[in-house]
């Protein structure tokens, strides 16, 4: 009977170690994402400019750098959750130089950007981004 109990609680154990690893929440690793603006055909005559999505989910020390491949000028502005969309030439106050953080407590703007230039925002802190 004793041979039956450290077996068996042996069991139960391993088992138990093998659901906590399987249950532990895996690390989330940052993650450098590419976004181009914009699309043209060679002879400038079809041009796609929306912007989809308006929205991005984002894990902690992601960043993303946005191409812009097109003659048509663009901007990349983050809102806080409570801002209005700007004037597209006004963006925030001010732009914020490559290699930003945006954390969602003050708007980040790219300056008007165009064919050939890239943009690169960090993000130091997970969650829901606005953008336009």
């Amino acid at each position: 009977m004793n041979l039956f109990t450290s077996i068996r609680f042996s069991t139960v154990v391993r088992c138990l170690l093998v659901l906590a690893v399987l249950i532990a929440p895996q690390a989330v690793q940052a993650a450098a994402w590419q976004a181009t603006v914009g699309a043209q055909s060679s002879d400038k005559g079809r041009q796609a400019l929306a912007f989809l999505a308006n929205e991005l989910w984002i894990h902690a020390g992601d960043s993303i750098t946005w191409t812009f491949p097109v003659d048509e000028i663009h901007t990349v502005t983050f809102l806080t959750p409570d801002e209005i969309r700007p004037a597209f030439q006004a963006g925030c106050p001010g732009t914020t130089p490559d290699g930003s953080s945006f954390i969602g407590d003050a708007c980040v703007n790219s300056g008007v950007l165009t064919s050939g230039q890239t943009y690169t925002i960090n993000f130091p802190t997970a969650g829901n981004f606005k953008l336009v």
